[in-house]
């Protein structure tokens, strides 16, 4: 009589390197209206974000220069910028 083998357990997305979900634009600190722009443009994590231009960034519906500043500050929140970036380029003060 042959073993019963069970075949292994799918690997679940984490364990196949796909990005942290901190990555998720659900997770950071952009305001709503921002996220829900992005998502229309079929964007849903920061990574996405980082690979494109300002310009790339601008010609999205709903995305204007305050969007775009919030974004890259986000981004460099993300990399480890620390809360020096906090308020770069935002208009607000870094604490």
């Amino acid at each position: 009589m042959p073993a019963n083998r069970a075949s292994p357990k799918p690997r679940r997305r984490s364990e196949t390197g796909s990005p942290p979900a901190s990555d998720l634009l659900n997770q950071s600190r952009l305001p709503p209206w921002i996220v829900k722009a992005l998502k229309a443009n079929r964007i849903r994590r920061l990574s996405q974000l980082a690979g494109l231009s300002d310009r790339d960034l601008l010609q999205l519906d709903g995305i204007g220069q305050r969007s775009l500043e919030l974004i890259r500050a986000e981004i460099a929140r993300g990399r480890g910028g620390g809360p020096a970036a906090e308020g770069e380029g935002t208009g607000l003060p870094a604490p």
